[in-house]
């Protein structure tokens, strides 16, 4: 039998079938217009719910003569789907559901900190803070009610409750007063909505703190930024999170500062030198919990400055006193704090002249230079304690007959001389665990009280004439 195929042919192909609702983010069956604003700025998948269907379907054909036969596979669906709606709702912390797993946000008041969300239906978040000095502090979760209920509470250190929002608003604000210097925790929880929010930590309405904000000059990061909502401009009066300064300088030139002045440093880097005299005592400095890092200082015949959770950076050492360079130098300066703050340096960290009482706790010197001199014969009763030195050159070195207390430091690294206690020194130094030196301990003094430290794997563990 012959046949005559006159053509023959076979295809197929793949269709998509995609409807969506508009999100209903509280899912009571209506989406009002807050509700259709805030999903409109996150996007489509945020803006709708998105479905549908893959199918696939193959056909052959051949034509003989005048008669055609065809086949035609059933429709078959490849894939039904639809489209998360995850990257509504990011947040910056993971794993931080009990008071156990907190994220630590560092010192407040001065706290903003976007990016954050409860993003599972049982999802919980928990934050702490930490208070330098007792105040007033308003503790607010800013988020839209529309997209579901958020709570808030606070709790001490020990776990007790101090305070709690469970409003329909938008926005859950705690309002407490005379809160004693410590750690306090923050607990957000929803009612099973997803949703997005913001955290702010500010002065109370009858707190005597000043907050100033610097931010750099640079666009906002949000996802690294926990103090300010804008990039900083040194026109601005630097007096909310959304018009902070660009230098720290631009603080010190423009206001009169006191002990009710409280300056934030968002994360960054900060170049340049910032001078500070008598006129601006009692100030505080704090930088974010992520990092931020500010020029060179001096302060002259100033007093009862605070310097927390920064680092000072080498970006333009200065001339001390006696001649030398230093990144910090603290010239007839008394009664200053600097706690967990960075000193990295090629030169020298800090020059400490003639200056009484400051203090040096739980801080931090690295670099090729030296880590810290107390010189001067008005040099008396300054404290370095359980920091840590790991500088290049001495870590430590005291030229002062005055009182110093020198303790529970550790001095580590590969360094020229751990210890270097000059004549007539009647300092005392214990408890200071220094290893990885030339020379552990060099003392020139007979004066010195030196006891119960842990020199160990130097090449000379002491020395002196």
């Amino acid at each position: 039998l012959n046949l005559l195929v006159l053509s023959a042919g076979a295809g197929g192909g793949v269709t998509f079938a995609m409807g969506g609702n508009l999100s209903d983010p509280d899912g009571d069956g209506r989406v009002y217009h807050d509700e259709l604003r805030d999903n409109i700025e996150r996007g489509v998948t945020c803006t709708f719910d998105l479905h549908g269907q893959a199918f696939v379907e193959l056909f052959a054909f051949v034509q003989i003569i005048g008669a055609r036969f065809e086949y035609r596979s059933p429709r078959i669906e490849l894939l039904d789907f639809e489209l998360s709606d995850s990257d509504c709702y990011p947040d910056r912390f993971q794993n931080n559901d009990s008071m156990a797993t907190a994220t630590n946000l560092g010192i407040a008041p001065g706290l903003h900190v976007e990016g954050l969300s409860l993003e599972t239906a049982g999802d919980q978040d928990w934050y702490q803070f930490e208070l330098l000095r007792t105040d007033d502090v308003d503790i607010n979760v800013r988020h839209s009610h529309a997209r579901g209920n958020l709570d808030l509470e606070i709790y001490d250190a020990a776990g007790q409750l101090l305070g709690a929002g469970h409003t329909d608003q938008d926005g859950e604000i705690v309002r407490l007063q005379q809160l004693s210097a410590g750690l306090y925790f923050a607990r957000v929880t929803g009612s099973g909505q997803l949703n997005n929010y913001k955290l702010v930590v500010e002065p109370g309405r009858n707190s005597r703190t000043r907050v100033i904000y610097v931010n750099g000059p640079s666009d906002h990061d949000p996802e690294s930024g926990t103090i300010a909502w804008k990039e900083g401009r040194d026109g601005f009066d630097g007096l909310s999170p959304g018009q902070p300064k660009a230098t720290l300088q631009s603080v010190f030139d423009t206001y009169d500062l006191g002990p009710d002045d409280l300056i934030r440093v968002e994360t960054g880097v900060y170049a340049g030198m910032t001078s500070i005299g008598g006129e601006d005592s009692g100030v505080t400095v704090v930088g974010s919990i992520v990092g931020s890092a500010i020029g060179s200082l001096a302060l002259t015949q100033v007093h009862d400055l605070q310097f927390v959770q920064i680092s000072v950076t080498d970006g333009s050492p200065m001339e001390g006193r006696l001649g030398g360079m230093a990144l910090v130098t603290l010239d007839r300066a008394h009664d200053n704090r600097f706690d967990r703050v960075g000193f990295h340096s090629a030169v020298m960290g800090v020059e400490l002249s003639d200056g009484s009482g400051n203090r040096f706790e739980q801080s931090l010197f690295t670099g090729a230079g030296d880590g810290i001199l107390i010189v001067g014969a008005s040099a008396a009763d300054n404290v370095l304690t359980n920091s840590t030195l790991q500088n290049g050159g001495t870590a430590i070195r005291i030229d002062t007959a005055a009182y110093n207390l020198i303790e529970s430091n550790v001095i580590a690294g590969v360094g020229l001389v751990g210890l270097d206690l000059a004549p007539s020194v009647r300092a005392t130094v214990r408890d200071n665990d220094v290893s990885g030196q030339a020379i552990g301990l060099y003392t020139d003094s007979k004066t010195a009280n030196v006891h119960s430290n842990w020199i160990h794997g130097n090449t000379v563990g002491v020395s002196s004439r």
